[in-house]
């Protein structure tokens, strides 16, 4: 339930965010500069934010895999003995 509401939560801020930019955006469109400053940059923007997104994921997985490369690698160089601790 209350992850629930915190996703609602997040989505009505995102919806609110949209309602308080759309319009503006829809007044400037018919200004020259707003196909180089809006379109452009915001094009740039997204794609650099998606990058970084990209980057961060895989950078998440690599060191996951590392880290199961290390552990497979530590408990096959024990014996089966000393992991059960048996004499």
């Amino acid at each position: 339930m209350v992850l629930t509401g915190f996703n609602v939560g997040v989505e009505f801020g995102q919806l609110f965010i949209i309602a308080a930019v759309l319009p503006y955006l829809y007044v400037f469109r018919e200004q020259s500069y707003y196909q180089g400053l809006v379109l452009q940059n915001g094009s740039c923007t997204i794609v650099v934010i998606a990058d970084c997104n990209d980057l961060v994921i895989q950078t998440g997985f690599q060191y996951l895999s590392n880290a199961i490369v290390c552990l497979r690698g530590y408990f096959a160089s024990m014996s089966a003995r000393s992991i059960l601790k048996l004499k």
